[in-house]
């Protein structure tokens, strides 16, 4: 049960830090001031799509070993 508490915190760690640097491209207002500042910002926003899915996976293998401690092991 010990391994599968230190495994939650570290996964959860990582997941939490993820989220903390996406906090200002997500707070971001400007939409840019050209068509290349606008290109740019949606490239970005397509590459935290991705990572976005990639974490949501990871969130949904956290659920699991969550789970997994509350049934004791």
């Amino acid at each position: 049960l010990a391994s599968l508490v230190n495994r939650f915190k570290v996964k959860a760690a990582a997941l939490d830090a993820w989220g903390n640097a996406r906090f200002n491209f997500m707070e971001s207002d400007g939409l840019g001031d050209d068509i290349a500042a606008i290109e740019a910002k949606l490239k970005n926003h397509e590459a935290f799509e991705e990572d976005y899915t990639i974490q949501s996976d990871k969130l949904a293998k956290l659920e699991n070993i969550l789970e997994e401690i509350v049934a004791g092991g």
